[in-house]
């Protein structure tokens, strides 16, 4: 509402970010976690964790800094990106290993 109020659209960029990877993509692994148990297993759902949470404040504090500033932020950016971008990666290789439909034999079912 404070951007729509005062019309400082400086970090709409960083409010679309933050909406989309971290509340609606870290929800959408949360149900897919909750549905599905065993995905927590191991070391995978951890990582995932963290290497998005990590990666997604990097990201926006340099989305933020940039905006507020002017001043290039190429590095946290660079940084924040490609962890939480490891962080899908590591949450997509979990859930297509471990949700595979076995396959049923020829002639058993």
């Amino acid at each position: 509402m404070y951007m729509g109020i005062t019309h400082d659209f400086r970090f709409t960029h960083v409010h679309v970010h933050i909406n989309l990877l971290g509340w609606m993509a870290l929800g959408l692994a949360g149900l897919l976690y909750a549905v599905f148990p065993h995905l927590e297993v191991g070391w995978l759902a951890p990582a995932h964790y963290w290497l998005h949470t990590l990666g997604v404040v990097i990201f926006m504090g340099g989305f933020a800094w940039r905006s507020a500033t002017g001043q290039d932020a190429f590095v946290p950016v660079a940084l924040g990106s490609t962890m939480a971008a490891l962080g899908v990666l590591v949450f997509a290789f979990n859930v297509f290993t471990r949700l595979r439909v076995p396959r049923v034999p020829q002639g058993t079912a």
